[in-house]
């Protein structure tokens, strides 16, 4: 990532210089938001993710959660995104859907931007980890 992206980052946190150099984490805990947008992303190194920003209610802060695909985890995690657009639309993803993942993003944001979800927060081993909470 280059300097340039985490400057274009910070401004999409709202952030200008002058302002306070604090951590932008968000405290682990459970938080009550409203879903902003999906984004796919995919930086130089070949390491793709998809992007959920999500607007947390109470605390006034975006928090951007972030599911990769690389590595071990790979498959996990495309597991969990596909189980959380089905929680979430109704949406049962296959492997056709993600020819275009850029394309893809932006049809999911049809229905999810607006959504209102809980969303839990924790930490384990430095890596803060996401689990979008649903009513069953």
């Amino acid at each position: 990532m280059s300097i340039a992206d985490i400057m274009a980052e910070l401004e999409a946190q709202d952030w200008k210089a002058g302002d306070k150099e604090t951590d932008f984490s968000v405290a682990d805990g459970v938080y009550e938001g409203v879903i902003e947008g999906l984004e796919y992303k995919e930086n130089e190194k070949g390491t793709q993710w998809f992007s959920f920003t999500v607007s947390l209610i109470n605390e006034n802060k975006k928090y951007f959660a972030n599911v990769y695909f690389s590595g071990k985890m790979a498959a996990m995690n495309l597991k969990k995104f596909i189980n959380i657009i089905l929680n979430l639309t109704g949406e049962a993803l296959t492997s056709m859907d993600f020819a275009n993942k850029v394309a893809l993003a932006q049809r999911l944001n049809d229905e999810l931007i607006g959504k209102d979800v809980v969303i839990e927060l924790t930490t384990k081993k430095e890596f803060q980890n996401f689990k979008f909470i649903f009513q069953e």
